[in-house]
């Protein structure tokens, strides 16, 4: 009976537990009761847990965008920073180094770098070609300052542990920068090399990365070629703007006009590379430099006028260019033939060349000593426009050999000046040597990318001249075929080609190559009834002259 009851009891009370706890956690028990209102402390906890998911939800969204972005240049804009740790492993006991430095990375690195804010990501590369084993840890911008701050921790430790390990080598480390436009990273600071192991020579960088020493304010041009070759002109100009820019940036005490000297010179590489927008955007920069300094010598402010000008020339302004080499010239009046002079000069010979003035642009040139590169090609360009074709393979010839020695012979001035003395050899009568120098000007061409571009269209277009004339008609119609087809989508100007002339040259030389291949197969063709001489009618005249007589 006792045991009924207490059965009865426990029944009944978990039976008003349930149905005081139904009301609370399923909703009200009828449709008309207001919901239970939760206690203080219930929000309390709520609120709690919500800001703790709040905070783990913007640190991670905090970890995933970097909200700040910085420039080293107009091309180089970036949001992260990296700390590269890199080595050298060997082989030797059945690669043991190379374990040895993963337990370091597992055992020191890894921990050490779940605790740093704001890390974004690490990456652990091993290079079985080079031997070689990297760590890479990136942040933002931020993050890195503050990681900057600390050491690089766990940087110390980590490198003593991979020196007292038999076998690794060359332990270096360095600060790289990445770029949200592109896939290029850039370093920015000097290798770091610790005591006891001497770097051997310097690491080459992998394709995707630029790597300069920072020491240097001008590109060996040899190595230009070599970096730019494949590359369009804004990876090219790309190259050298940042390698100029590097030596600025690590001279803080630099003057006004060496600042405006050095934007000039990355205005030139863009002028070069036929990017007028850009080459003013730095032609700009180098005029507020001068303007800081109103006495500042002449020669530079006409020699920046005269870039400027060569600038817009490009752009297709040519008659506001030629007012800017104008004001240049007031500037320069007495002194002599200074560079500035010489300079100036070249470009007005230039301009007047494009507005159709050769004769004009000879004069301008033509008592021009010493001659540049520049100079000389631009001569002999306006030579080769008057059909004087004699004076312009010589004057051509001598722009070539200062190019070769100036190892700038790879640039798109030095293939105008090859396309000019390719023209001026084959109007002379040796169209063989001019194929050769137009083939130089067009793998130069082809190897920078600007084949499709207005001076590529011309090289192309001489070179097919030549081709006709060598009976080479194949190669004639694939090179017309490629000026056609770049003034088809807008790349060749009608300044730069004439499509109707275009179009006839590319009809005979196709019609000229059917009938090489014919004779291939069939033979030279025989006397045809029409190619006979009609002797009815020959006598048919000497009868009606003998009766007429």
């Amino acid at each position: 009976m006792a045991l009924r009851l207490c059965l009865g009891l426990g029944l009944l009370t978990g039976f008003w537990e349930v149905a005081l706890l139904l009301p609370r956690s399923y909703g009200p028990a009828h449709p008309t009761q207001a919901p239970a209102r939760p206690s203080r402390r219930c929000r309390a906890e709520s609120d709690v847990e919500e800001a703790s998911q709040l905070a783990i939800y913007e640190s991670d969204l905090w970890k995933k965008s970097c909200r700040n972005s910085a420039y080293l240049c107009k091309e180089i804009h970036y949001n992260t920073l990296a700390r590269e740790w890199r080595c050298i492993w060997s082989e030797e006991d059945q690669k043991r180094s190379l374990t040895e430095l993963q337990r370091v990375l597992e055992d020191v690195a890894v921990p050490a770098l779940r605790r740093v804010p704001g890390l974004l990501g690490v990456q652990r590369i091993v290079c079985g070609c080079k031997k070689e084993f990297k760590i890479i840890c990136k942040l933002g911008l931020d993050a890195f300052e503050d990681w900057s701050g600390q050491q690089f921790y766990p940087e110390e430790e980590m490198v003593q542990r991979w020196q007292a390990i038999e076998g690794v080598s060359k332990i270096e480390a360095a600060c790289v920068l990445r770029s949200t436009r592109t896939a290029e990273s850039v370093r920015i600071h000097r290798r770091l090399s610790w005591p006891g192991f001497v770097p051997q020579g310097t690491l080459q960088p992998p394709p995707a990365r630029v790597c300069w020493p920072v020491s240097v304010t001008k590109p060996p041009q040899a190595t230009l070629q070599k970096s730019g070759r494949g590359m369009g002109e804004v990876a090219t100009a790309f190259l050298r703007s940042l390698f100029v820019i590097r030596g600025l940036l690590e001279g803080d005490d630099a003057s006004q006009a060496e600042r405006a000297e050095v934007f000039m010179r990355i205005g030139d590489t863009y002028v070069d590379e036929q990017v007028a927008d850009r080459a003013l955007e730095w032609f700009e920069k180098a005029q507020r430099e001068l303007d800081k300094d109103l006495r500042l010598a002449a020669p530079l402010r006409a020699s920046l006028l005269a870039r400027r000008a060569a600038a817009m020339a490009q752009g297709g302004d040519v008659p506001e260019a030629l007012g800017e080499v104008e004001a240049a010239m007031r500037l320069l009046q007495g002194d002599g033939e200074s560079p500035e002079v010489a300079l100036v000069r070249t470009v007005r010979s230039e301009l007047l060349l494009r507005a159709g003035k050769p004769d004009d642009a000879i004069q301008e040139l033509r008592n021009v000593r010493p001659r540049s590169p520049r100079s000389s090609t631009a001569l002999g360009m306006a030579y080769v426009a008057t059909q004087n074709y004699s004076e312009a393979r010589a004057v051509l010839q001598e722009a070539i050999e200062g190019f070769e020695a100036q190892e700038g012979q790879a640039t798109l001035l030095a293939t105008r000046a090859l396309r000019g003395l390719g023209v001026a050899q084959r109007e002379l009568g040796d169209a063989a040597l001019a194929k050769e120098t137009l083939e130089t000007a067009r793998s130069i061409l082809e190897a920078q990318g600007k084949l499709s571009s207005e001076e590529g269209s011309r090289c192309l277009l001489a070179l097919g001249d030549a081709c006709v004339e060598l009976d080479d008609f194949e190669e004639a119609v694939e090179c017309f075929e490629l000026v056609r087809l770049n003034a088809e989508v807008g790349k060749a100007s009608t300044t730069a080609v004439d499509v109707d002339d275009l179009f006839q040259k590319l009809e005979e030389a196709r019609r000229q190559l059917r009938h090489g291949d014919a004779e291939k197969l069939f033979g030279p063709p025989e006397e045809s009834d029409d190619t006979k001489p009609k002797r009815k009618s020959m006598c048919v005249c000497e009868l009606y002259g003998s009766a007429s007589r």
